[in-house]
């Protein structure tokens, strides 16, 4: 695990969600509703959302972080991608509602490795 995520300062937590893993067409996940209202009222919450891909090398657990001028912080693990691999982390401007997942991000940078 790299220090920087080690060291992150604690947020409020709106828990592990994998509803995009397990029913991606199902009912909105109350956990990912969770991180949007605290992104919608400019407070700090945190999400792990595990999510299915088809591809081998794609990251499956990201950990998101609101902050309180809305922006986000992600964090993608090495859980789930080719062995070797390391962390990403990228930040976005912040999110959009999504019927389908919740949110979707907006205005992201491009993911960098992270030690």
């Amino acid at each position: 695990m790299p220090e920087s995520f080690a060291a992150r300062p604690p947020y409020p937590s709106c828990g592990e969600d994998s509803s995009l893993e397990l029913d991606p067409v199902g009912p909105p996940s109350t956990l990912r509703l969770c991180f949007l209202d605290a992104n919608e009222a400019a407070k700090p919450g945190e999400l792990t959302s595990h999510e299915a891909s088809t591809s081998s090398d794609a990251a499956s657990s990201y950990v998101y972080r609101t902050n309180r001028d809305r922006s986000v912080d992600v964090f993608v693990s090495s859980d789930g991608r080719r062995a070797g691999r390391p962390w990403q982390a990228f930040h976005c401007a912040g999110l959009a509602p999504d019927k389908r997942q919740v949110f979707q991000l907006v205005g992201c940078g491009d993911p960098v490795d992270i030690d």
